[in-house]
C-alpha cells in the first residue's frame, strides 16, 4: 500500500522558481513591440462604444458612460517593468490636483481640517482597446539537478467547461457584483503558438489558427496562462 499506492518510497522535494508577468497592446500580426518595425493594432476610437468618439450603433451605448479615451502601449500600462510577480492593469484613470492643506500653528490653535485640499478634478480617462491586450506569464522552475523555464514547454489553460467549443468565456460580460464561479468544472486546453517560432513546436509545424489568435479577433481580453519565450518564441 505505502509503495504501490502512496509512493511513500519516493523522496518528496518542493519545486521552486520565479514568475514574470507583463502585458502588451494589440499589435499587427502579433508582432513583438520591442522590434522597431512592429506596429500597434489599436482599433479606432470611433469603434469603441465606451469612448466619446464612438460613431457606431447608438443602441450599443445604452447604459454605457462614455469618456475620453487614450491609447496605451506596454510601457504606459505597466511602467514598473517586469521585475514583479503581480501587476495592476489600468482600464480607467482618474486624475485630481491637490494642494497642501493647513499647517499646525498658533493662529489655527495647532489644528488642521485637511492635510491636502482638492483643487480641481482633471477628469476620467478610459484606456482604449484594453480588452484586446495580451497578458503574458513566464516562469522558471527547479528542484535539485532538474531546472528549466517555460519557453521550451507548451502550457495549458484551465477553462470552465461551459466555454467548451466557444472562443469566449461568457462570464467576461458579467457585472463585477455577479458570481463568476464555474459549477461545470474545468478542462485543460493547450496554448498554441502565435507563430511558428516557439521552441516546443516540431520542425515543420502544421499551419493552423492558434488559440490566442482566435481570441485576438474577439473583443475579449486575451488572457493566457503562459506566453512562451520572451515574447512567444524568438519572433
Amino acid at each position: 500500500y505505502q509503495i504501490l499506492y502512496c509512493n511513500d518510497h519516493f523522496e518528496k522535494l518542493d519545486v521552486v522558481g520565479t514568475a514574470r508577468m507583463t502585458i502588451q497592446q494589440p499589435t499587427v500580426d502579433s508582432c513583438n513591440p520591442q522590434h522597431p518595425d512592429c506596429k500597434s493594432d489599436f482599433r479606432s476610437l470611433t469603434e469603441l462604444s465606451y469612448c466619446r468618439e464612438f460613431a457606431g450603433n447608438k443602441s450599443a451605448t445604452q447604459g454605457v458612460q462614455q469618456r475620453e479615451c487614450l491609447f496605451a502601449d506596454k510601457h504606459t500600462m505597466n511602467p514598473t517593468g517586469l521585475a514583479r510577480e503581480s501587476m495592476l492593469v489600468p482600464t480607467r484613470i482618474d486624475t485630481s490636483i491637490q494642494s497642501k492643506g493647513c499647517m499646525p500653528a498658533p493662529d489655527n490653535h495647532y489644528s488642521c481640517d485637511n492635510e491636502w485640499n482638492i483643487k480641481t478634478h482633471s477628469g476620467v480617462v478610459y484606456v482604449a482597446d484594453i480588452e484586446r491586450s495580451t497578458l503574458m506569464i513566464a516562469h522558471s522552475y527547479g528542484r535539485r539537478e532538474i531546472q528549466g523555464d517555460s519557453p521550451p514547454l507548451q502550457g495549458t489553460l484551465q477553462e470552465c467547461s461551459s466555454t467548451l467549443g466557444s472562443k469566449k468565456d461568457p462570464r467576461v460580460e458579467l457585472p463585477l457584483s455577479q458570481k463568476r464561479s464555474c459549477s461545470q468544472g474545468y478542462f485543460s486546453r493547450e496554448i498554441e503558438c502565435l507563430n511558428d517560432k516557439c521552441p516546443f513546436l516540431p520542425a515543420d509545424p502544421e499551419t493552423k489558427d492558434a488559440f490566442l489568435q482566435f481570441e485576438r479577433r474577439s473583443a475579449s481580453l486575451r488572457s493566457a496562462s503562459r506566453r512562451h519565450g520572451v515574447t512567444v518564441g524568438d519572433r
